[in-house]
């Protein structure tokens, strides 16, 4: 999710329909993104935008990877920097 708001799907109605999931899911997700400092999100002309924060950014630039370096299962390394989605291995 924090992807797709990354990518500039930022309204709740239509990362609903890019993620294939309720607008009332999106809105749980989103609540806990915005919590953790990931998001922020706003009201404009009855839209609910959300956009991520810096932080939010960082943590897309990062690889997926866990503590000790080790990446977790059926994901690459090399292809989760800069914000683009694990590839199976």
């Amino acid at each position: 999710m924090l992807t797709a708001i990354a990518d500039g799907v930022a309204t709740t109605g239509a990362l609903a329909r890019r993620l294939g999931i309720s607008s009332a899911a999106v809105s749980q997700h989103t609540a806990v993104l915005r919590e953790a400092g990931l998001i922020t999100t706003r009201r404009h002309h009855g839209n609910v935008l959300h956009n991520p924060t810096q932080t939010g950014l960082a943590l897309l630039d990062r690889p997926y990877a866990l503590p000790g370096g080790h990446v977790p299962t059926g994901l690459s390394r090399s292809s989760a920097p800069g914000g683009a989605a694990a590839t199976r291995s």
